[in-house]
């Protein structure tokens, strides 16, 4: 039984997206991920970003951006990603020195990956480059297959932050 007949009343001829949370948890045997698999490299992901973002992109006005998550969608129909997209939020705090009173600067920016492929290519680049025990070589070293030319995820989250 297909995804799509299984989660979705899909109108006759429209493509079906999902959160790729739910796509992997309906069919981790066609992209070779469970959803557990997909945590754990969401998970190693954003502690690399954890890792490496005060002397990168931690500096400056925003010092404490934060991962919000990494998203993806994922047509069941398919099995292509749609788009991901990885989003962080930083503040900064300004004290008025007569009355105490914080103010408070928020920024939310969302970082387009540019992926291009399967579900199943999702799941091999996000295993890749969330592999345990390499520091943020993952982001680092492993290219985004798409249209940023084969980009690591450093590169082009350097360019979005």
């Amino acid at each position: 039984m297909s995804l799509a007949a299984t989660t979705l009343p899909a109108q006759a001829g429209a493509a079906a997206f999902v959160d790729a949370n739910d796509y992997f948890v309906a069919e981790p045997g066609f992209s070779g991920l469970s959803l557990r698999g997909y945590y754990d490299a969401l998970d190693s992901l954003k502690a690399q970003f954890d890792l490496i973002c005060g002397d990168t992109f931690c500096e400056g006005e925003f010092s404490n951006l934060s991962s919000l998550g990494l998203d993806c969608s994922v047509n069941t129909a398919t099995h292509r990603v749609g788009q991901c997209v990885w989003t962080f939020a930083g503040s900064y705090a300004d004290v008025n020195p007569r009355n105490g009173r914080v103010s408070m600067t928020r920024h939310v920016q969302v970082c387009q990956l540019g992926f291009e492929g399967t579900s199943a290519e999702l799941a091999a680049f996000l295993r890749a480059a969330g592999e345990p025990g390499y520091g943020n070589q993952g982001l680092r070293d492993v290219a985004i297959p798409g249209r940023f030319d084969g980009k690591a995820l450093m590169d082009v989250l350097g360019d979005c932050l």
